[in-house]
């Protein structure tokens, strides 16, 4: 692969954000507890306070129960369990694909959260701090191999000890060592689409890669399928990679969508919310959002969020104020 010529500067609002897997509690942390109105005012100040940040915290977290949040967590730790015994070669890709708003990047993120926590189960004496389980990285736009490994040179190392003037297999080097001896199990590259789509140039550097990681198995996040787009390798020098895919639609009105919202109810910790109020809006939240799940998520968490010490439910009017201001 031809190494980057000349020096190019990585602004630093342009640097990747990864999340650090590391932070996250081995066991997902149960819910605040749902108190009446009487048991909060008898709580002295300070764990009153508590309280209300931790169910501000719980509902800025909600994840909808999406299908192809489900779908993702199910074909993703099941592929990774069948790689284990399967040749670097034979591996197949995941591909999470669908339009903008269908809930690709919520599913990947619950995706990557389910690795990582079944892999702290699976070895607890293992410390954290030497793990890198899931690696997820952002495509750039009109991304080219030294983009992408410059963006994982950045996820994985502090930006003082990234030189965006080196030529690739020096680049490379340093993160392709501490991923393979991490041994890193799965790879998630967001906004794939990004990538050059004079098809084999983007192929070449996928394919490079996967070569060079070969514990791992990969995640694709696009808004289009890799037949269309340069976003998936379907070979590699190796072998064959084919992808399993799982498809991120908008929800139609029914079954899917009202589960969605009851479910979403439960999980609400208000004071003064009615159990079904959602349910009771999902005509309304359909038409609002399009079935969009990446639309109705933000506005129902910032709603909740905002409930909690002022108004303590969630009806129409919070939830259309705040679809207007996402």
């Amino acid at each position: 692969m031809p190494d980057h010529n000349g020096s190019t500067h990585f602004p630093a609002e342009e640097r990747p954000t990864t999340f650090d897997w590391r932070e996250l509690p081995a066991n997902e942390p149960a819910p605040p507890a749902q108190l009446t109105r009487h048991r909060l005012a008898t709580m002295p100040a300070a764990e009153r306070e508590a309280h209300d940040a931790a169910r501000r915290a719980h509902h800025k977290q909600l994840v909808l129960s999406a299908p192809v949040v489900r779908h993702a967590v199910t074909r993703g730790r099941g592929m990774l369990a069948a790689n284990r015994r399967l040749r670097p070669s034979e591996r197949p890709f995941l591909e999470i694909t669908g339009p903008a708003g269908t809930g690709k990047t919520v599913a990947s993120l619950e995706l990557e959260r389910a690795v990582w926590r079944a892999d702290l189960a699976r070895n607890p004496v293992r410390g954290p701090d030497n793990r890198i389980t899931v690696l997820s990285i952002a495509v750039p736009p009109a991304a080219d191999l030294y983009a992408v490994v410059r963006t994982l040179a950045y996820a994985t190392f502090p930006p003082e000890f990234v030189r965006d003037d080196e030529p690739l297999e020096v680049l490379a080097g340093p993160p392709l060592h501490v991923l393979n001896q991490a041994g890193v199990s799965m790879v998630v590259i967001d906004q794939a689409e990004h990538l050059a789509p004079s098809a084999a140039a983007a192929h070449a550097a996928l394919h490079w890669l996967v070569d060079r990681l070969p514990t791992a198995t990969f995640v694709y996040v696009t808004r289009a399928p890799a037949e269309q787009t340069a976003s998936g390798p379907a070979t590699t020098s190796s072998g064959r990679r084919l992808p399993s895919r799982v498809a991120a639609v908008p929800l139609t009105y029914g079954p899917d969508w009202q589960q969605l919202l009851a479910t979403a109810d439960s999980q609400l910790r208000l004071l003064d919310h009615t159990p079904g109020t959602l349910a009771s809006l999902d005509r309304q939240l359909h038409q609002a959002t399009g079935g969009l799940v990446g639309v109705l998520g933000p506005a129902l968490r910032a709603a909740a969020a905002d409930a909690v010490g002022t108004t303590e439910h969630v009806g129409w009017e919070a939830l259309e104020h705040a679809l207007l201001d996402s």
